[in-house]
């Protein structure tokens, strides 16, 4: 999808009067060699890099590719992942100058305005930087901007976004994003404190705005709209649908909604405006697990959502997750037999057989309190995790691993649910892909061993 984050920082430099070019190297297919050429023959005065902890390694490589084009350049990168481990990155990777943490465009600005003077970034809000001593310096996170209103547009102009062949329902689609911000605050998220847990919005006038220009100006007839939550808050939800209303605006649209933030009157009027497709996490078919989590919904409230959008003829796509913080062998089959037993109602299921460790998060203090990750994990080593490709999740990520439920009962949850459908070639060769140590070759035997045992017929 577009990066929507360069594109709003983009914005507001251009706004500040500054000449601003992006690249997208995973569209335009730029490797580490291409890039440092790219930067060598445009000669910029300084570079931005953004990431997230499954692409951080990437994004250090760029930063290196930037500085052996052009040494004297400064380096600034952003992002969900270096925001809460902006030291570490700023101690271990040399190639780095600054790192902005949290919402990177007023912050990005200031920097762009006075990186070459030293009393200036000491004032910047959410910056890490290496004084010339040596120390590494940590400026506190400002205040998150309330007004989003007065934010420019992402300067979509700077990328080819047909490019990005979206689609929904055949229809040639593109991202908008609406508010920031979440208070519910789950275990496994960073979503809050990335982007505060005070929801804010733009008004529904900005959103139907930029939404029918962005469908005009690149002639497209769909939207995903990126918000965590678009429902979250109901006057920003109704206020759209006003203006949608008011306008005689005429799209396809998908959203992530919660399940105690909708209810059947509120999603038949988001049908008739024209959204089709909705997607919710429900994580666990385990009530206590659910609480455990701080996820804030009940399985009552998910039924209730399910028959609404079976009616409505809303598309349905919804998450679970195996593994999460002190989950047991017989919560992760209460959701399996949750699954099944609904699953005649989902449009698709998206399973996860483990829960990532992603920075910031309550799952990563977990981790670490219990004795299931090191507490000087440094999350630059580039250290890979082979086991995570038969679960089809980020080898870069590490999962959260716990005693009564580490890789072989997650895999035997898994087959439980998939049944054969678990194990395919296309699986099996990524796993022998990868495969560096003997460790590897047993767990891999060890995962065959589970589905002969299923295919015979047994269960734990």
């Amino acid at each position: 999808m577009p990066p929507l984050g360069l594109a709003y920082v983009a914005g507001v430099l251009e706004k500040d009067g500054h000449d601003v070019a992006i690249l997208d190297c995973v569209l335009e297919g730029i490797d580490e060699r291409a890039l440092e050429r790219q930067v060598a023959a445009r000669r910029p005065d300084i570079v931005g890099i953004t990431g997230t902890t499954w692409t951080r390694y990437e994004q250090f490589r760029a930063a290196r590719a930037s500085k052996r084009a052009l040494a004297g350049v400064p380096v600034v990168l952003g992002g969900p992942h270096v925001t809460f481990t902006g030291r570490n990155v700023i101690e271990k990777i040399p190639e780095v100058d600054f790192v902005v943490r949290g919402e990177g465009e007023l912050p990005m600005r200031d920097l762009v305005r006075g990186y070459d003077d030293p009393a200036r970034i000491g004032t910047i809000p959410g910056l890490v930087f290496r004084h010339r001593n040596g120390q590494t310096i940590e400026n506190p996170i400002g205040a998150f901007i309330e007004d989003l209103d007065t934010i420019p547009e992402p300067a979509r102009h700077l990328l080819d976004i047909p490019a990005y062949r979206q689609t929904f329902f055949g229809k040639q689609a593109t991202t908008v994003m609406t508010s920031r911000g979440c208070p519910v605050f789950c275990s496994f998220c960073s979503t809050s404190v990335m982007w505060g847990r005070t929801y804010r919005r733009m008004s529904p006038a900005r959103v139907v705005q930029e939404v029918g220009g962005v469908l005009d100006r690149f002639n497209l007839e769909a939207i995903w709209f990126f918000d965590d939550t678009l429902t979250l808050n109901r006057d920003h939800i109704v206020g759209m649908l006003d203006e949608m209303e008011r306008h005689h605006l005429t799209f396809t649209w998908y959203c992530e909604v919660r399940v105690n933030t909708v209810d059947y009157d509120l999603l038949k009027r988001m049908h008739s405006l024209g959204c089709r497709f909705v997607s919710f996490g429900v994580e666990s078919g385990s009530p206590r697990v659910i609480k455990r989590i701080h996820k804030g919904i009940t399985l009552p409230q998910v039924q209730n959502v399910l028959d609404w959008c079976v009616d409505l003829g809303i598309y349905t796509k919804v998450f679970f997750m195996l593994g999460l913080p002190e989950e047991t062998f017989e919560d992760g089959m209460m959701t399996v037999d949750y699954i099944k037993r609904v699953r005649s109602k989902i449009n698709q299921v998206a399973l996860s057989a483990g829960c990532s460790i992603m920075p910031g998060t309550e799952v990563e203090r977990f981790a670490i309190e219990r004795g299931l990750m090191a507490k000087d994990f440094d999350w630059t080593a580039e250290v890979y995790y082979p086991e995570n490709r038969m679960n089809n999740r980020p080898v870069s990520v590490p999962t959260l691993f716990q005693p009564q439920l580490g890789l072989a009962e997650l895999n035997r949850l898994k087959f439980e649910y998939y049944g054969a459908g678990a194990v395919n070639w296309p699986n099996i060769r990524s796993r022998l892909r990868v495969m560096r140590r003997p460790g590897d070759v047993w767990n891999l035997l060890r995962l065959l061993g589970i589905f002969l045992r299923y295919a015979a017929g047994t269960r734990r």
